[in-house]
C-alpha cells in the first residue's frame, strides 16, 4: 500500500496530461480463463482535478504474486484522443499459486469520458 501511494503521488496529475478532460467513469471486471468473477466488478469515478495519470489496477485473484493490471498507457492513448467510450481487456503481469504460473486473470475495462 505504501508504494502504491508513492507511486500515485509522484505521478503526473490526469488534468495535466489530458487538459480538456472533464469527467471519466471506469467499469471494470475480471474473468480467470472464461469465468467472469463477479465479486471483482466495481465502478470507479476518477475525480480528473486531483487524480494521478495513473491506472495500475490491482489483481482481483488473492493467490496473485507481483501482479496487476497495467492500464495507463491505453487509457491516457484513449483520452488523448478524446475518445469518449472505450473498452479493452489487460491481462495480469503476475504469478499465481505456490507453483508460480502466470497468472490467467484478465481486467476487462470500459471507460466513459467527457471533455470541455
Amino acid at each position: 500500500m505504501r508504494e502504491r501511494r508513492r507511486l500515485e503521488d509522484a505521478a503526473p496529475r490526469l488534468a495535466r496530461e489530458v487538459p480538456s478532460l472533464k469527467t471519466l467513469r471506469l467499469a471494470l471486471s475480471f474473468r480467470r480463463g472464461e469465468l467472469k468473477l463477479l465479486d471483482a466488478s466495481y465502478v470507479r469515478v476518477v475525480v480528473v482535478s486531483t487524480a494521478p495519470a495513473l491506472f495500475d489496477i490491482a489483481c482481483a485473484d488473492s493467490t496473485c504474486r507481483d501482479g496487476g493490471h497495467p492500464l495507463t498507457e491505453p487509457m491516457l492513448k484513449a483520452l488523448r484522443a478524446g475518445l469518449t467510450h472505450f473498452s479493452g481487456e489487460v491481462p495480469c503481469r503476475g504469478a499465481a499459486g505456490t507453483s508460480g504460473t502466470n497468472c490467467n486473470s484478465v481486467l476487462i475495462y470500459e471507460a466513459d469520458a467527457t471533455y470541455e
